[in-house]
Order: C-alpha cells, then sequence, then structure tokens
C-alpha cells in the first residue's frame, strides 16, 4: 500500500509492505542521489532484518555504512547528533547522500535532525519500527535532541523523503 501525502509543496510518500523488500532499492533509484547511505539501525532490531536490508542496499550499488545505535532517551544528545555529522564528513557524504533510521522515535528523531541539518538537508528515509517512530517523527516530521536535560529542546521538522512500514519490523 503506498500513501500520499503533501506539506507546503513538497510531495511524500508512506510505503506498507508485509516483509523488507527491494522497494527501498527502487526509491533510492529512482531519485538524484549519489548513493553514499549511512544506515543507523536499533540495537533492539532483529539482527536478520538488518541483514536483510544491508543485502538489498548492496545489491542495489550503494556505498553505505552501517551503524548500530542504541535508542535509549541517554543517548538522545548533542554528542550522539556531531558524531553522526561527523561520520558523514569523514565520508564525503554530500547534500545528495541518503541517511537511513531503523528503529524508533529515539534513533529516528536523532537521525533526522542529523539529515536536516547536514548541508542543510540531505536525504532522509525512515524505516519506523515504533508506533511513536511512525507517528511523531515520520509522518509527524518532529526531530530533537535532549539538551541540557531539557527534552528536546534542540530540534526542527524536517519530513522524511519516504517512509517504509515494514509489518515484520513493526
Amino acid at each position: 500500500m503506498k500513501i500520499e501525502y503533501k506539506i507546503g509543496s513538497e510531495n511524500y510518500n508512506v510505503l506498507i509492505k508485509e516483509k523488507i523488500d527491494n522497494s527501498i532499492s527502487k526509491k533510492i533509484n529512482s531519485i538524484q542521489s549519489d548513493k553514499k547511505v549511512l544506515l543507523i539501525y536499533d540495537s533492539k532490531i532483529d539482527k536478520k532484518l538488518v541483514d536483510r536490508l544491508i543485502k538489498i542496499l548492496k545489491q542495489s550499488g550503494c556505498l553505505f555504512i552501517a551503524l548500530e545505535f542504541q535508542g535509549s532517551k541517554k543517548n538522545k544528545t548533542e554528542k550522539s547528533l556531531l558524531n553522526l555529522i561527523d561520520i558523514m564528513i569523514d565520508n564525503k557524504f554530500t547534500k545528495k547522500s541518503i541517511v537511513i533510521s531503523f528503529g524508533g522515535g529515539v534513533l529516528s528523531d536523532l537521525a533526522a535532525l542529523a539529515a536536516s541539518l547536514y548541508y542543510r538537508g540531505t536525504i532522509y528515509f525512515n524505516i519506523p519500527s515504533t508506533m511513536t517512530a511512525i507517528i511523531d517523527s515520520c509522518i509527524g516530521g518532529k526531530t530533537a535532541i535532549n539538551y541540557k536535560n531539557i527534552i528536546n529542546s534542540v530540534g526542527n521538522y524536517y519530513h522524511p523523503h519516504a517512509v517504509f512500514i515494514f509489518n515484520d519490523v513493526i
């Protein structure tokens, strides 16, 4: 199933599928990207699902970095945010590179904020694993980190170019 929605002049879509499939590689191939991907996945995600996604990215010809992240609120910090941006800088990501978050709301908030800040916005895909991630940071576009012990005090709104909801992940 595909749900399309518009915010301002931008079109977005949500793809709902039974299992992780090559719809991600089809989307990557349909947009103007440099096929450099930073895949940030939650340590709670089943490794078989992560491996399937990595295999799909490899088959589509992407150059990617897979980064495991513990999606706990204690890691929703400026240090984690700057670490993601440092990885993009060190690997010469461009405005046409892609950040993919694969996890819950904490990870989605952090990855989306990094994607929104790098070169004032790079391509961002979201594969949510929780209802909070689906509603809040995916479709809602809310991104943030906790700063000086204030929850979500530094953030913005940045909608994913695509959301992939896979029933085998949720």
